[in-house]
């Protein structure tokens, strides 16, 4: 039986040259031999052969990456371009805020405390009645946003 095998994916398809590898593994593999070829040959008289080893290990690496390494669909310039632009062309600017729950807890029963006990002017008293309900209000909010940062078991900051 003759089978034709056919990709999942007809976009992902890569026509393969030679020995396997698609034209661009060809030419970067290529491009790795002729940058390694030379510096090893040039090299082996002045530099320690172990030595010499790894700083053309080091020289192969680029090519090697440009060639074969693709991640989510991103070949290799891609995901460079991709991490020089997160780390520093736009950095991520987090602002760390503390959201101290005791003390607004404590502030909003001090003053429900007053309130209750009628050492307070009726004019203070209507103050206290408002701030108590807005402190009240923002601790209900913050658990509101807790719940929802850590709902998916992810906690996320800002």
């Amino acid at each position: 039986m003759i089978a034709v095998r056919i990709p999942n994916e007809i976009r992902s398809y890569k026509e393969k040259l030679l020995l396997g590898l698609t034209i661009r593994q060809l030419a970067f593999s290529a491009l790795a031999i002729a940058v390694c070829v030379p510096l090893y040959l040039s090299g082996k008289h002045f530099i320690n052969k172990e030595l010499l080893g790894w700083l053309v290990m080091l020289a192969a690496m680029p090519c090697a990456g440009f060639g074969f390494v693709k991640y989510n669909g991103m070949p290799f310039e891609v995901i460079i371009y991709a991490v020089i632009r997160q780390m520093f062309i736009f950095p991520a600017r987090r602002e760390l805020k503390f959201n101290n729950c005791l003390r607004e807890w404590t502030e909003t029963t001090r003053q429900e405390d007053l309130i209750r006990s009628g050492s307070l002017s009726r004019k203070a008293k209507k103050k206290a009645e408002g701030e108590a309900m807005q402190g009240a209000y923002q601790a209900l909010l913050g658990m509101i946003r807790e719940d929802k940062r850590t709902a998916s078991g992810v906690r996320l900051y800002g």
